[in-house]
C-alpha cells in the first residue's frame, strides 16, 4: 500500500468533511425543529434572490439553458411540471411548495385548476399566501366556477394527520384531514420539487402520493440519490478510499437533513417507485445541468454581491459558496445523482 498517497488522501477528506461540517452547520444548525418533526429552512433563500425582489424561489436549478438563478429555478419546477405531464383543470398535490413560486408558474403556464401545497415551513407558507403570482387565485375561499384554487398547509409531508390549511384572511389553522378523505379528494399529479430526500422517509412519502393519486394519477419529482461510485452507506472497511467517502456523504447528510435511510442507488429507488404500485417509472440523471451550474451561480453571485454591498457580504455568503462547491465535488466523484422522475399510478 502506498502510505503516502493514503495519509494524502485522508487527510484531504477528513478537511473537506470538517469544512463541510462547519459550513452545513453555519447554515442549517440554526434551523428550528417545529412541531412536526421537520427541519426548516426559513427565508434564507432571500439572498439568492436578490436580482429579482419579487421572488422567493429556493430549488438548486435546472442549468441546462438558464444563465440566472431565477431562470434556473423556473426551469426546475418546469421539468417536474413536464414529468408530472400537467394538464389544463388538474387538481395537482405539491409537496414542499416553498414561497409559492412554482405554484405560480404551475398556474401561469399550466392552467392548472387546484393546488394543494404541503410544506414544514410557516414562514414560508405565510410568504406564499402573499406571492403576488397567486393573485389570480382564489386562495382556498369558496371558488368561482372559473377560478383556480390554491391551498397552503403546514406539516409533516409525511404524516397527514399533521396537515393544517392556512385561512389566508384570519391566518388561524384549520384541520385539513377531510380534504382527502373519498374520491373526489383524490388528486391528477403529485409533484415536488427539489425536496423529497429530506422526508422522513422518501418510502412513507410515496406510499401517501399514491394513495392520493386518481387512478392513472401522474407523479414528477426531482430528487436525489447516490451516485454510482457508492452503492450504499454501508462502511467497507478494507475499502478506505470508500470508508472516507462514504464518511464524507453520511456527515453532509446529517448536517443538511437528509435522512440517511433515503441514499440509496439508482437501482434500490427505481425498486421503491414500482414497489408502491407505480409504473412507466422512468428516471433521468440530470447531474450535469444541476450541481456544476449551482456552484458556478453561486461564485459569481457573491462577485456581484460584493461589488453592491461590499466584501463583507462574504461573511453570510461563503456558506453558500462552500455547499455548492461540496455539491459539486460530490458530483464529480460522482457520490450523488440529481435525477428527473415520472411515474403513473396503475
Amino acid at each position: 500500500m502506498d502510505w503516502t498517497s493514503f495519509m494524502a488522501g485522508f487527510l484531504a477528506c477528513g478537511i473537506a468533511v470538517v469544512i463541510a461540517f462547519l459550513a452545513l452547520a453555519g447554515i442549517f444548525s440554526s434551523r428550528t425543529k417545529n412541531t412536526t418533526k421537520s427541519y426548516t429552512y426559513g427565508l434564507r433563500q432571500a439572498l439568492l434572490n436578490t436580482t429579482n425582489e419579487k421572488t422567493w424561489w429556493f430549488n438548486m436549478g435546472y442549468w441546462k439553458s438558464a444563465t440566472s438563478y431565477v431562470n434556473a429555478a423556473e426551469d426546475m419546477a418546469r421539468l417536474v411540471a413536464q414529468c408530472a405531464d400537467l394538464r389544463a383543470g388538474d387538481r395537482v398535490m405539491d409537496f414542499g411548495f416553498g414561497c409559492g413560486d412554482q405554484d405560480a408558474l404551475f398556474l401561469r403556464e399550466f392552467s392548472v385548476r387546484e393546488i394543494i401545497g404541503i410544506t414544514a415551513e410557516n414562514s414560508q407558507a405565510r410568504v406564499a399566501l402573499l406571492n403576488p403570482g397567486l393573485s389570480k387565485m382564489e386562495l382556498h375561499r369558496k371558488p368561482k366556477s372559473d377560478a383556480s384554487v390554491f391551498h397552503a398547509l403546514v406539516g409533516d409531508a409525511v404524516e397527514s394527520s399533521t396537515w393544517r390549511r392556512i385561512d389566508p384572511d384570519s391566518d388561524a389553522l384549520t384541520d385539513a384531514s377531510r380534504m382527502f378523505e373519498d374520491n373526489f379528494g383524490k388528486v391528477d399529479a403529485v409533484v415536488g420539487v427539489d425536496c423529497i430526500y429530506h422526508f422522513d422517509s422518501r418510502s412513507k412519502f410515496l406510499e401517501n402520493a399514491w394513495l392520493l393519486l386518481k387512478d392513472g394519477g401522474r407523479l414528477g419529482l426531482t430528487d436525489i440519490i447516490l451516485g454510482p461510485r457508492l452503492t450504499s452507506l454501508q462502511m467497507a472497511p478494507l475499502q478506505w478510499k470508500s470508508w472516507i467517502l462514504s464518511w464524507a456523504l453520511i456527515v453532509f447528510c446529517y448536517a443538511s437533513g437528509v435522512p440517511l435511510k433515503n441514499m440509496v442507488n439508482l437501482h434500490e429507488y427505481k425498486e421503491k417507485i414500482c414497489g408502491c404500485g407505480f409504473g412507466d417509472v422512468e428516471v433521468t440523471d440530470i447531474s450535469a445541468d444541476v450541481f456544476p451550474g449551482l456552484s458556478n451561480f453561486i461564485r459569481r453571485h457573491e462577485e456581484a454581491l460584493k461589488r453592491t454591498f461590499g466584501p463583507l457580504i462574504f461573511v453570510p455568503f461563503i456558506l453558500w459558496r462552500i455547499t455548492g462547491a461540496l455539491l459539486c465535488w460530490f458530483h464529480e466523484k460522482q457520490l450523488l445523482r440529481f435525477v428527473a422522475v415520472k411515474a403513473k399510478k396503475t
